[in-house]
């Protein structure tokens, strides 16, 4: 587990120079920043400071996530608290989140159940000053006598939950994940999931067909494993979700919805009740072509996107794509046609992520192994977001200028609201 005392001396100049820029933050919070972006300052307070921003705006109760708890549930996260100031941990000491199934809901209601589950879990994480706080996550894969299985390949709301997990909850791609009761058959299509994930949240990806490991590996112990995984730990989730409303204030709002379950449909659209601003919504984007997006348009043109080294295509080569700026947003076409009414946007790379943004035309932002693939042409700049460090490359030094400086006014005065926010 990384902390403090195993930090290089340059490793520690720059979280000393981080914790000045966030002086309240907790240092291992700081540190699991540092880490996702390479130990480079900039870059780790952007994405902070868009995490502070984000935290004002998702602030889940009980009362959000109860009916995906109570069951037998289709699919729920919960830390597994003891209603009396500790939690289940593993023999790491990391606390314990029990899944059940996969979440499912509208991709807001998805958001609520993960943000509630992590930030309990971060109430118990030791030492939180001195090393980076990370979790262990059990699977339970089967559903449970009466539940719905919701088990499923990551569909848009799942890739986006994994992406907010990235930007906001860095410390979580250093957890373990147990996926338990996986049928050998299908574990082959976890290879699948590998571009849609960080490298290091895969590799710490253990899949089993059943529980079993967790005890006699060393991950667990019985104390702390659940009565339905084989442990000795007897855990109600009506008691907890009794618990958590009193301890909220909630419980006369929650007397009438007692009862409710919310069930996964799987013929139901699981974004039908997610409310999103239009330029976060990939299905509206890709039912608008470029001609109709122009009439909204800062800004039009061709520009060279180096690759980000992971993905299905998993290289850093440079590819020439036309790209527009509108309000909020930046997006870029597979096409490079603009007067082609089937060309639509293949990514929007969302703006408002309020300061989190900033461009720079600094070359040390790029990675060892992006550095060592020639650019097109000399006049390459940089857009860094809290999920990614963007290298683009323009033909002449003037439509650098040009885009440098629209895409800074777009990234400081954008309040437009994004799924990642």
């Amino acid at each position: 587990m990384l902390c403090v005392s195993k930090l290089s001396p340059a490793q520690r100049e720059q979280l000393k120079e981080l914790e000045a820029k966030h002086r309240d933050a907790p240092t291992g919070e700081l540190l699991a920043y540092l880490k996702a972006r390479s130990w480079k300052v900039q870059e780790a307070s952007s994405q902070y400071s868009s995490t502070l921003r984000w935290r004002e705006t998702i602030c889940p109760t009980i009362r959000d996530v109860a009916p995906f708890l109570r069951g037998p549930p289709d699919g729920c996260i919960v830390c597994l608290e003891d209603g009396h100031g500790d939690c289940a941990r593993d023999t790491l000491g990391r606390p314990i989140l029990a899944c059940v199934g996969m979440l499912f809901g509208s991709l807001l209601e998805m958001q609520y159940q993960m943000v509630y589950a992590l930030r309990r879990a971060s109430l118990y994480h030791r030492d939180s000053q001195q090393s980076l706080a990370s979790n262990c996550s059990i699977i339970e894969i089967q559903p449970r006598p009466g539940a719905t299985a919701t088990f499923r390949f990551p569909d848009k709301n799942v890739k986006l939950l994994m992406e907010m997990q990235k930007v906001h909850f860095p410390s979580t791609l250093s957890s373990t994940t147990h996926f338990c009761g996986l049928p050998s058959a299908v574990v082959w299509a976890f290879a699948l999931c590998k571009p849609f994930m960080d490298p290091e949240a895969y590799d710490n990806m253990v899949l089993k067909p059943d529980f079993s490991h967790l005890l006699r590996d060393g991950h667990v112990d019985a104390d702390n494993l659940l009565v339905e995984w084989g442990g000795k730990l007897e855990f109600s989730i009506a008691d907890y979700i009794k618990w958590r409303a009193a301890e909220e204030g909630l419980e006369d709002q929650m007397l009438e919805e007692e009862d409710e379950v919310r069930r996964y449909n799987p013929s139901a659209s699981s974004s039908s009740s997610s409310s999103t601003s239009s330029l976060s919504e990939l299905d509206l984007l890709e039912a608008s072509s470029v001609v109709d997006l122009k009439q909204n348009a800062i800004l039009v043109g061709k520009l060279w996107k180096q690759g980000s080294g992971s993905g299905w295509a998993n290289n850093f080569k440079w590819k020439e794509k036309l790209f527009m700026l509108l309000p909020g947003a930046l997006l870029y076409f597979d096409s490079v046609r603009e007067d082609d009414e089937s060309n639509k946007p293949s990514k929007a790379i969302a703006l408002g992520f309020g300061g989190g943004v900033y461009v720079t035309c600094d070359d040390a932002n790029a990675s060892s192994s992006a550095a060592a693939v020639s650019t097109p042409a000399p006049f390459t700049f940089h857009l860094v977001t809290p999920s990614r460090n963007y290298a683009f490359c323009a033909a002449t030094e003037k439509d650098k200028e040009d885009w440098m400086e629209a895409l800074t006014i777009a990234s400081t005065s954008s309040s437009s609201s994004s799924v990642l926010q």
